[in-house]
């Protein structure tokens, strides 16, 4: 509680977090404590805390972690769902190497949800990348907020070309590109 209040004065208003390499389930009693205190926080202030999440699917097979502390789209959604006052960013759309159909299923659009481009493109089929674009809308998609992962210099043009395809105008392309992140650091 005492952090999070460090983080409030000192003007940050977002962590990072990931579950398989800090070693922690999301349905832990402390995880969940942790999002009620977040919670608590936004609903008195003027700014809302928000949380990103590593999602990959993964996690346990590549570097032998606990598969109880992988944030899978499951585990992510019941969190969107019990915490609607927590802003949640799902890196790499909301399951870097998940199933698409369990993207679909459990992270449906909710106001308190964003979805991080970060390595989806080169992760997810161009049509199911474009599907979730659609799906969710621009207001909740945010370029690269998990890591740079490849060049941004050559990650902006094939994202704007899949915004492109996905039907988005200029003023939606700018949301994505920094508008929504903008948002939410209330800047």
């Amino acid at each position: 509680k005492n952090e999070i209040e460090t983080f409030k004065q000192h003007g940050v208003c977002g962590i990072k977090m990931c579950s398989f390499s800090q070693g922690f389930a999301l349905n832990a009693p402390e995880t969940l404590a942790l999002f009620d205190l977040i919670r608590e926080q936004n609903r008195r202030r003027d700014r809302s805390f928000f949380v990103v999440l590593d999602t990959f699917y993964e996690a346990h097979t590549y570097f032998g972690t606990n598969p109880d502390y992988t944030t899978t789209p499951e585990r992510l959604g019941n969190l969107v769902r019990q915490f609607p006052g927590v802003p949640f960013i799902a890196a790499h759309m909301g399951g870097l190497r998940a199933p698409f159909e369990e993207i679909c299923t459990h992270l449906p659009p909710a106001q308190n949800l964003f979805l991080d481009t970060s390595n989806a493109a080169h992760t997810l089929r161009r049509d199911e990348f474009i599907h979730l674009l659609k799906t969710h809308g621009a207001g909740h998609v945010i370029f690269g907020t998990d890591w740079p992962w490849f060049d941004p210099a050559a990650e902006i043009p094939s994202l704007s070309g899949l915004l492109d395809e996905a039907g988005c105008s200029p003023k939606e392309k700018e949301a994505v590109l920094g508008g929504n992140m903008a948002r939410l650091l209330g800047i």
